[in-house]
Formats: structure tokens, sequence, C-alpha cells
């Protein structure tokens, strides 16, 4: 619980997230990913100068990565 990401994950702004990009999704159609995931893969994807293949990659493999995004495994 003392991993950086783990910190990080509790006072990130979720909810904010959440609240701003809501409008931009509809209820028609395939059902969208959660919006703490799509902000966390691109904050790791940034932070870690990944592609967008290998930000999936590494967070299929990587319990930090996951909780930082919301998952609990």
């Amino acid at each position: 619980m003392r991993h950086p990401l783990v910190r990080l994950s509790g006072v990130m702004p979720w909810a904010r997230f959440d609240e701003a990009f809501d409008r931009f999704y509809r209820p028609v159609g395939r059902p969208a990913k959660l919006t703490r995931l799509m902000v966390a893969l691109h904050y790791l994807k940034h932070v870690y100068d990944v592609s967008d293949e290998e930000v999936v990659e590494r967070w299929v493999e990587n319990a930090y990565w996951q909780y930082f995004s919301g998952f609990e495994s």
C-alpha cells in the first residue's frame, strides 16, 4: 500500500473525471469502458512513455497499474 501508484490512486479526483467526460457518452451501442480505466491508461502511457499497445500489455501484467485503474486484480 506504499507504492506510489497506490498512494496516487487515493488522491486522484476520479469523480471529477467522471463528471467531465460523462457528457461525451450516450447510452447507445456498446457499453463504454470505465472513465477511471481510460484516464489511468492515458496517465500511465504518458508517465512511462509507452505506446497504446505497450501500455495495455504492461497493464495486464502489473498489479500496481491495475490497482491504480480501479481493479483489484
